[in-house]
């Protein structure tokens, strides 16, 4: 991203992602971390009409039972019952109140203009993922053809269930909004039924089928959606301390949550104000938890919530994302600011020794290197004292080394693309003991080893941020709960 399209991204509000506008006239768009619908902006508007060709966008989750829940909602509107309808909109789609009752007073308006005689087109977004069928392709006719018999079992079975759900579909549907959808489960049938492959059928094989394990096994899940204590609302950030305990820091108003190593909640405290955004949180071995929100950076007592001091540096503000070293220091990246409050170029990396003092600086470590307005990023510290920065612009990991003043470039690793061994995006990171450097992009956690070598991913694509405790085991937050994760090894 070249900096003149800087202003053409904004800050999830729920989780802090970094989102880009990519579709002209949108007013809403998906966070591609956290799933959350997230305004844009006013000053970022580029068409104020939410019409296109004429058809009302209502968003709309995907699947038949969305279908039946909106003609619940337009059904509830017609009876003049909207708080009800505003309640089960929230029920379905992950949206705000506000955008609840903007979204069912809109079904409103447009049910009272089809009731005036003129037509209305909804865009109903109900695309499924499909089971792709061979039917074509050679057999192999060394194997067994168990699974023909199989995926015919399967696909007849499926195909009454196809039919019953979408003759209740067709029930609800029509009698709150008048949709006649008999044709397009006629449709459904005829795609299923032409592509049932014809083959001789053998026998069924006895052999065994064994499951393979999950590689990441939840064992702890803690809190809901609330602002009591022990509940989340649009946490982001996370750090343990040397005890076990897990440090939760909210992106709206700075809220600091204290768990233990067995998820019991133990206290809190408020690292800014309520409108400021918790930009940084690090955890040291001691429970001392260092807080930013793009300003200076603060330093408090874990568990009491006590304000120790701040962290000097002759630049001013403009800090950012925080990390703690092996020894106790503390790294922060820094960025100039300009007058709009929008982050510009270069980027500083700056590190901290355990009496606050500034040992080390790298200028422009990341865009140096890309050439590009490196905006948001991540830092992370293998056992050697290593620097790690993963770019969410670039896709990429940069690796440096402790050596003050400057630091010296060691490596480089990861690409931009949709690939499993490939960054898209990168969001947040954390290294274990044994220096395997976990992502997390908009597909999920992906694990590299040593000099940047793919291992795996991880489905976790709800993470935002992540952290290892004294066992390598992985705390994570996930959308309005707190998880504790044991990893295959």
């Amino acid at each position: 991203m070249s900096e003149t399209n800087h202003t053409e991204s904004f800050k999830c509000p729920a989780c802090g992602a970094p989102i880009e506008i990519k579709v002209v006239g949108e007013r809403t768009v998906k966070c591609p971390f956290c799933g959350e619908p997230a305004p844009i902006p006013d000053n970022l508007l580029t068409s104020n009409n939410q019409q296109i060709g004429g058809v009302s966008q209502i968003p709309l989750a995907s699947g038949l039972g969305a279908a039946v829940e909106m003609a619940m909602i337009m059904k509830l509107v017609k009876q003049g019952n909207k708080l009800e309808a505003i309640k089960l909109y929230r029920q379905q789609f992950p949206v705000s109140l506000r955008d609840a009752k903007q979204a069912v007073e809109q079904i409103e308006r447009n049910l009272a203009i089809t009731q005036t005689g003129q037509p209305l087109m909804m865009s109903m977004n109900m695309a499924q993922p499909t089971m792709a069928i061979p039917v074509n392709n050679p057999i192999n006719r060394r194997g067994s053809n168990a699974g023909c018999i199989l995926a015919i079992f399967i696909i007849m079975i499926t195909l009454g269930i196809i039919a019953a759900v979408f003759y209740s579909v067709n029930q609800q549907l029509s009698a709150a909004t008048k949709i006649d959808v008999s044709s397009l489960q006629q449709s459904v049938k005829a795609t299923i039924m032409a592509n049932v492959p014809t083959t001789p059928t053998r026998l069924p094989s006895t052999r065994a089928v064994t499951a393979t394990p999950a590689y990441a096994v939840a064992q702890i899940t803690v809190g809901k959606e609330g602002n009591a204590p022990g509940q989340f609302t649009n946490a982001n950030h996370l750090g343990i301390d040397g005890k076990g305990n897990v440090y939760v820091g909210e992106f709206t108003g700075g809220r600091v949550q204290v768990f233990d190593s067995k998820g019991k909640y133990l206290s809190q405290f408020f690292s800014s104000t309520p409108q400021s955004e918790l930009d940084g949180l690090a955890v040291d071995y001691k429970g001392n938890v260092y807080t930013c929100d793009g300003t200076v950076i603060m330093k408090y007592n874990g568990l009491t919530g006590e304000k120790l001091g701040q962290l000097a540096y002759p630049g001013g503000p403009g800090f950012g994302e925080l990390a703690i070293s092996p020894d106790g220091g503390v790294g922060a990246l820094w960025y100039p600011t300009g007058a709009d409050g929008l982050r510009g170029k270069p980027e500083f990396f700056v590190h901290f020794d355990v009496s606050g003092k500034v040992t080390l600086v790298i200028s422009a470590p990341i865009s140096s290197r890309t050439g590009e307005l490196e905006h948001t990023n991540s830092i992370a510290y293998d056992t050697a004292g290593n620097v790690y920065l993963a770019s969410y612009v670039s896709s990429a990991v940069f690796v440096f080394g402790p050596d003050a003043p400057a630091g010296k470039f060691i490596n480089r690793f990861g690409s931009p693309g949709s690939a499993p061994d490939q960054v898209n995006m990168a969001y947040s990171m954390a290294i274990d003991s044994n220096n395997q450097v976990y992502i997390k992009d908009a597909q999920g956690v992906i694990i590299f080893g040593k000099g940047g070598r793919f291992i795996r991913r991880i489905p976790l694509d709800r993470v935002r941020g992540f952290a290892f405790d004294g066992q390598d085991d992985l705390w994570a937050i996930e959308g309005t709960v707190l998880k504790k994760y044991v990893l295959g090894r």
